[in-house]
């Protein structure tokens, strides 16, 4: 059996290539990997004309802000009401988006799993009614199934996926901590090759069975690497919104 294991993140992204289909694992700071795409976008030469695959824009914005996008397929491309207002317009990929530099494709979270699952399953398209009738299902082909209208989704296959697990062994085999796990196992498995960022890289047969949820058979590459603090992307993006709205934050709570 193949070792999979890297010796640093750098090492692990060092080949992707331009113009590749990247699937990001992570829901905000759980499951992301952030300490292996943040070295994607800091080699000294970052790729170019990608298509980044995420859940929100808290996976994308560092390969985003170094101009390594064209496009962007993602459920929630914004953030939440409470944020929207203080960071919104400073984000890069809506930034990017603004200008006219990036494309952004919305999907509802539920279509782009089953895009993926099918993707890795060998289904070229399904059926859902998710999207009849809105924005998002304009231009798709429909058919009713049981007086229910539907529209036609093709499967997302990637090029790379880059997901976070807690534990790998040598092989790839993947054991996940609570939600971390999010959607890594269909990224992984819709991936043509797929990097894995991990806590801890343990020996083969000190996994229990039972608990790999991702076999080794999807995984190609596997790097330990420190966690990041989870503000980090806050203050690299928005270090001083953040700072006056946790102000205002903290004195309406004291009342003042």
């Amino acid at each position: 059996m193949i070792d999979k294991t890297v010796a640093s993140v750098e090492e692990a992204v060092a080949d992707i290539r331009d113009d590749s289909v990247i699937s990001i694992g992570g829901f905000g700071y759980a499951g992301t990997p952030f300490s292996t795409y943040m070295a994607l976008a800091n080699r000294s030469t970052p790729p170019r004309g990608l298509t980044l695959v995420g859940i929100a824009t808290r996976q994308l914005d560092y390969l985003v802000n170094v101009g390594a996008v064209k496009k962007v397929i993602v459920p929630y491309p914004g953030y939440p009401a409470n944020l929207r207002t203080v960071l919104g317009q400073k984000a890069p990929l809506i930034r990017a988006f603004n200008r006219g530099e990036v494309m952004v494709e919305v999907i509802p979270l539920g279509n782009l799993v089953e895009r993926l699952r099918a993707g890795g399953s060998g289904i070229p398209a399904f059926y859902t009614p998710i999207g009849v009738g809105t924005e998002l299902g304009e231009g798709k082909e429909t058919r009713v199934f049981d007086g229910k209208e539907c529209i036609l989704e093709r499967a997302l296959k990637t090029d790379y996926a880059i997901i976070k697990a807690h534990k790998a062994d040598r092989h790839g085999n993947l054991v996940y901590r609570g939600t971390t796990r999010n959607l890594s196992p269909v990224y992984a498995m819709a991936a043509d090759f797929t990097i894995v960022e991990v806590d801890e890289i343990v020996d083969v047969g000190d996994l229990d069975p039972e608990a790999v949820v991702t076999p080794g058979i999807f995984v190609d590459r596997v790097v330990q690497a420190p966690k990041i603090d989870p503000f980090q992307y806050f203050k690299d993006f928005f270090y001083e919104e953040m700072k006056d709205y946790l102000d205002y934050a903290y004195a309406r709570k004291r009342g003042d």
